[in-house]
């Protein structure tokens, strides 16, 4: 489950002093012990209580598009132009009794929905009294098909209190959150890791143990999907189909495939080499399921 992470912060930071302090320090980010180092300087940076507002302030007096604080959502404000490595933003949780909560609803705010991360972070409870967290662990990578069956394990409900600080790691810890009893803002930094781009974000279903469907997407498999559909791109997706070296492009390609030239994926489907890969054997059982489907429903058409 996620860590807390006993801190003694000293002294002030500004943001960005800490992530300069983060870029310093040449954590590993794709190690567990190495971004816990950094929780005491994310403390440090938490316990001014103005920080947030003077970063709003700034953001707004600059028209809402100030170039140094690097952008806002409604969920979120960065607190700082992000680094290579780092990011550090702010997030917002509306209160159970907050009129932006009825009005909008739950869903907005993503409040409910069990997910990972693709990627590893820190976060500090900020100001309010912190939002709510149901949490599980999932034992090892998935493959990332939806209905995918995963053995969660629960590991009950926390609140994310002022000062504290948890570690989440990436593909591991689950969670869902629910709304804190009054507005309450977290500050976290998250790791970048160029690895990151291939690493899928999922949503669970945690009645059913299973993962309820992906988050976000591929932005190379739109892009690919456009050579396809506007251009001369199936040369293109066959060679992805065939050797792509990351695994979830090439799972991208085979659904392009999938949709335009089947003939040419069934093949590329049956190699030896993606029945001895976990997760690429996974998606070709999803792909040809859907495919035999489709063809079973056409032959009934012309019966």
């Amino acid at each position: 489950m996620s860590r807390l992470i006993a801190v003694a912060p000293s002294g002030g930071l500004d943001a960005a002093e800490c992530l300069a302090r983060a870029k310093a320090s040449g954590a590993d980010v794709r190690d567990e012990a190495g971004l816990a180092t950094l929780a005491d300087d994310l403390a440090a940076l938490s316990a001014d209580r103005g920080l947030v507002a003077r970063v709003a302030e700034r953001v707004l007096a600059a028209g809402g598009a100030d170039a140094t604080s690097g952008g806002y959502g409604a969920q979120a404000l960065l607190l700082a132009p992000p680094g290579q490595r780092f990011v550090l933003r702010a997030a917002f949780w509306p209160g159970i009794g907050d009129a932006i909560l009825a009005d909008s609803g739950p869903a907005a705010f993503f409040y409910g929905v069990a997910h990972d991360h693709d990627f590893a972070f820190l976060t500090c409870g900020h100001s309010g009294p912190g939002y709510w967290s149901d949490e599980w662990e999932v034992p090892e990578p998935v493959a990332g098909v939806p209905g995918e069956a995963v053995a969660l394990t629960p590991l009950g409900r926390h609140r994310l209190a002022p000062g504290d600080v948890r570690l989440y790691r990436a593909g591991r810890d689950v969670h869902a959150q629910a709304p804190p009893t009054s507005f309450s803002v977290s500050v976290n930094l998250l790791a970048r890791d160029a690895a990151t781009a291939w690493i899928g974000q999922y949503r669970y279903d945690t009645d059913r143990n299973c993962i309820a469907g992906e988050l976000g997407g591929l932005p190379a498999a739109l892009l690919l999907d456009l050579a396809v559909e506007l251009g001369d791109g199936l040369d293109l997706a066959e060679r992805f189909a065939a050797r792509h070296r990351q695994p979830r492009m090439r799972v991208a390609a085979w659904r392009t495939l999938a949709r335009v030239a089947p003939a040419t994926l069934r093949p590329i489907l049956a190699r030896e080499e993606v029945a001895a890969d976990r997760m690429l054997a996974a998606h070709a059982r999803a792909i040809l399921t859907d495919l035999d489907q489709l063809q079973g429903e056409r032959v009934g058409q012309i019966l």
